[in-house]
């Protein structure tokens, strides 16, 4: 969506924008990746989780956008990424390990990282602890130190590009706009994008040179965001955000956070200092900073340690560890020995829901389409032939390998939602692969009995609860109850708008074909 549309601001609880779709390569193969689904759509590329057949590991691969493909500039600074991001092996890095093309896809192979966005962990929280707060905000310096270290300027530190682990571990994505100090990005460069006026530096809102302090700048205004649950200037154009970041001094951290010991706001102070010379001179002079700060507060942060981040839940269906490799590496076998078989199976692409948990844990909820051969076994017509798992994890995945309504009955089965919010999140993922089956073979019934599973639950997140609201407007309109699928529809459109703009879009990425198309078709 265009944010700077005052226009289409005025009217999206009536006509949502149509996001990109683009091909999706779900269950594609690409120079020994084998693609398992869509993580999401950015701004040039859509990310996948992907398996890497021969050193037998999970990656996630960035596939330029085809809508970009063509683009010579596009393709330029997507290759740009990844050779920054290359030259940078260090642990607080996303790694890229491969970069290549397939026909006209061009990719990064690089680590996957199961966790969350900085972003969403302060959306979730409001505001982080003294001790998580200096924990992330040394990660980050150190992996800038070591970008300044071989001459690389990121020029996009965001909560959005810091990735984190519930072990509290930070890792630094997103290198698309770096470049070696020596190569200037004048603002007056066409078709160039220049980073995020809300976390841009002064002197690269004015166009100037800018080295690692820039960086350092960035980090202030993410580390402020994270001490008061919002960064320090807002605007109402990128304009006149650009402008307070050039000429006005930022919101007493202290007021906002009294809490806060004097010596952590000097350090923020420090970092947002607008001459770039009265900043820290080295990512180094910050660590070095923060450390005598943990010391003197007795927080024992560290590099060695990080601080365990609380109410982080992975928002992939599976957490990728080596006992979880495992059991995907054994799946992965015996789905490729099934598409021999003599049933002749197609493959099947999954159908939905990579959400996490909801209401305090918030998600991102995919969805792509289903196999294309309707599934012999109907929604709740499940036997005593599904297994108990050890977990509520380890079940969702099974029932992910199988796709099996009686599979995806047991997440809920055996492990109530009503027990912790990890089962109900993996309940509500498991109620909607059900729904969006049920609609597909036309059986209606069986769709609104699953969504009507996750409307009666209390709390359920924004996101997935306009998702389980158009599956029951889908199956009502079916069903010919046109009056009760209207009512649904437009309570989700009303509840669209009250979101901001980033979960609007992940509001869009939920819907499947027939979602998006009932979505639309009715405006």
């Amino acid at each position: 969506m265009n944010s700077n549309s005052s226009a289409r601001s005025t009217k999206l609880s009536v006509t949502p924008t149509k996001p990109y779709v683009g091909m999706d390569l779900s269950h594609e193969s690409i120079q020994g990746y084998r693609i398992l689904h869509r993580l999401g759509v950015g701004g040039m590329a859509e990310v996948y989780l992907a398996f890497h057949e021969t050193l037998q590991r999970h990656v996630a691969i960035k596939v330029l956008r085809s809508d970009l493909a063509t683009s010579s500039d596009h393709s330029t600074r997507f290759l740009q990424e990844a050779r920054a991001a290359a030259s940078l092996i260090h642990p607080n890095i996303v790694q890229v390990y491969d970069v290549g093309s397939s026909g006209i896809f061009q990719f990064i192979a690089q680590e996957y990282i199961p966790g969350i966005t900085l972003r969403s962990l302060i959306q979730r929280r409001g505001v982080l602890s003294v001790s998580e707060g200096l924990s992330i905000t040394l990660q980050i310096a150190s992996a800038l130190s070591k970008a300044a270290s071989v001459g690389v300027v990121h020029r996009d530190i965001k909560p959005d590009n810091i990735l984190l682990t519930s072990e509290g571990e930070v890792k630094v994505a997103d290198f698309g706009l770096a470049r070696a100090r020596s190569q200037n990005l004048n603002l007056t460069e066409v078709g160039v994008a220049l980073g995020t006026p809300l976390y841009m530096s002064p002197e690269q809102i004015q166009g100037k040179t800018v080295d690692a302090r820039s960086d350092l700048y960035s980090l202030g205004i993410t580390a402020y965001e994270m001490f008061a649950g919002q960064p320090p200037f807002k605007g109402d154009t990128p304009l006149a955000l650009a402008l307070q970041h050039v000429q006005n001094v930022p919101p007493d951290l202290s007021v906002a956070r009294p809490d806060l010991d004097l010596e952590v706001v000097a350090i923020i102070n420090k970092l947002l200092a607008k001459d770039v010379d009265e900043r820290f001179a080295t990512a180094a002079d910050l660590i070095r900073s923060i450390r005598k700060v943990s010391d003197s507060l007795s927080l024992s942060v560290s590099l060695e340690h990080p601080h365990p981040l609380s109410g982080i839940i992975v928002e992939m269906p599976v957490a990728i560890g080596a006992h979880t490799t495992r059991l995907q590496t054994l799946a992965l076998r015996e789905t490729s020995g099934k598409s021999k078989s003599k049933r002749g199976l197609p493959r099947a692409v999954w159908l939905a829901a990579l959400a996490c948990v909801a209401a305090a844990i918030g998600s991102v909820f995919l969805v792509t389409q289903l196999d294309r051969k309707p599934l012999i076994e109907p929604p709740g017509k499940w036997g005593t032939m599904v297994k108990k798992r050890t977990d509520v994890v380890e079940q969702f995945f099974y029932a992910m390998t199988s796709n099996r309504p009686a599979d995806w009955e047991a997440v809920a089965q055996y492990f109530p939602p009503e027990d912790s919010p990890l089962q109900k999140g993996y309940n509500i993922k498991a109620w909607l692969h059900l729904a969006w089956h049920a609609i597909s073979i036309n059986k209606v019934e069986d769709a609104i009995s699953a969504t009507d599973q996750i409307l009666k639950m209390n709390s359920v997140e924004p996101i997935m609860l306009i998702s389980a609201r158009i599956a029951k407007s889908i199956a009502l309109q079916k069903a010919g109850n046109a009056s009760e699928s209207s009512k649904l529809l437009k309570d989700s459109k009303d509840l669209f708008a009250s979101l901001d703009e980033k979960e609007r879009k992940r509001v869009e990425s939920t819907l499947p074909p027939i979602g998006l198309s009932h979505w639309y078709s009715r405006d």
